[in-house]
């Protein structure tokens, strides 16, 4: 019974996690201006992958997790969900799939920002942990985090470097003060 919740949390929780994360900003449609940072595509095939190896193993037939990791799956669902949206919230307008930084780009430090310069990579890594962690055998788990976050950190490299360039003392006092990606850690 239980594990029947848990995947129907984890469906409604994805699919809400995803509109969040890729559905644009009506602006994006109308405006293709701005800097992009193209070397962030590879991150994002590598982040891809680290989903892919989850989503598209072929579990042996009987396979299943304990108690214990179906909980830590659903703990970290809505914890993607918030951030996601929260984050979208306080982007607003600003929000770009592909990491263009146009005139009205802003530097945001309040909401999920004020906790970790990236809210939608640690919404992403929570999804991928409570996808992960109860779904999937070990091995198979930590191949795709490895891939996950060489992905993730391809991409922080590319844009922390545009975020440095374009608000240059402001951007190294909150990078000083605020983690990347996982609080108190990264």
């Amino acid at each position: 019974m239980m594990q029947q919740i848990a995947l129907i949390e984890l469906a409604v929780c994805g699919a809400i996690w995803l509109l969040a994360v890729i559905w644009p900003s009506k602006r994006v449609w109308e405006s293709e201006e701005g800097v992009g940072v193209p070397a962030s595509r590879f991150g994002i095939l590598l982040t891809f992958a680290g989903f892919a190896f989850i989503l598209t193993y072929v579990r042996p037939w009987g396979f299943e997790k304990g108690q214990a990791a179906i909980i830590a799956g659903m703990v970290f669902a809505p914890i993607a969900v918030i951030l996601a949206l929260t984050a979208r919230y306080y982007l607003s307008k600003r929000w770009r799939v592909d990491n263009k930084y146009d005139d009205y780009f802003i530097l945001v430090k309040s909401g999920p920002y004020s906790i970790v310069r990236h809210p939608m990579y640690t919404a992403s890594l929570c999804m991928l942990l409570a996808i992960g962690i109860p779904w999937t055998p070990l091995p198979m788990l930590v191949l795709s985090i490895f891939f996950f976050v060489v992905g993730l950190e391809l991409r922080l490299e590319k844009e922390e470097l545009e975020l440095a360039n374009r608000f240059q003392d402001e951007f190294a006092e909150y990078q000083s003060q605020v983690k990347a990606y996982i609080p108190f850690i990264r």
